[in-house]
């Protein structure tokens, strides 16, 4: 009889440590089961330049991770018809899960020029600790697209460790760069990349080059 207690037992802990197993690799918030969305920076709440992103077509339905200095999360409050870098936003109508509540399921609403929650889609996120995941289907139409952060670029003449708000401060006029396209781009690249790890001797030489640009420029 004991010897029989014992094999469930143990057969038991068997089969639980394969299903543990699977469900850790297949876990959302391993590198290899999401997409990154890398400096989409466009879908900001703040960016309204006229752009027409479309979360239609070419979109897949699977987990995605936002890295962007804009921010990273979808925003869980109404956002305005024009923004994020298409006519008709979508934004999360609910909050984002704590540690505790690890995944949860809501509608994203995308606005129209007169409702804040014209069309529902529903959605999944997952608190993955240091970040959230986000399982998006396809839109329901085109010149729909999901929202991220909230952030933008500084504007000309200021400058954050980012390139983006908050906190940009006024550069001194001898230091101000150049208004050209690529350069500021560059700028922005090799701040937004120091922030995330770079090496600082490659940030160093790719900095020379830009100042030497800049001041050949001027």
């Amino acid at each position: 009889m004991a010897g029989t207690l014992v094999s469930a037992v143990l057969t038991l802990l068997s089969l639980t440590g394969s299903t543990n197993s699977q469900l850790t690799q297949t876990d959302p918030c391993r590198v290899d089961n999401h997409t990154i969305l890398w400096n989409q920076t466009e879908r900001s709440v703040n960016y309204n330049a006229s752009t027409d992103l479309c979360d239609r077509g070419s979109w897949s339905d699977q987990w995605y991770r936002v890295i962007s200095p804009s921010g990273n999360d979808m925003p869980t409050e109404c956002v305005p018809a024009r923004r994020c870098g298409t006519v008709f936003p979508m934004w999360l109508n609910c909050s984002l899960p704590s540690p505790e509540e690890n995944e949860k399921s809501c509608n994203a609403c995308a606005t129209n020029l007169h409702n804040c929650c014209e069309h529902v889609i529903s959605v999944r996120v997952k608190n993955c600790g240091s970040f959230r995941v986000y399982y998006l289907p396809e839109a329901l139409g085109c010149r729909h697209a999901y929202c991220f952060g909230s952030e933008v670029r500084c504007p000309s003449g200021y400058w954050s460790e980012s390139g983006f708000t908050p906190n940009c401060s006024k550069l001194p006029t001898t230091m101000a760069p150049s208004t050209t396209t690529s350069s500021s781009s560059t700028l922005d690249a090799i701040l937004f990349n120091r922030q995330n790890g770079l090496s600082l001797r490659v940030l160093e030489q790719l900095s020379c080059v830009i100042l030497y640009s800049l001041s050949f420029n001027t």
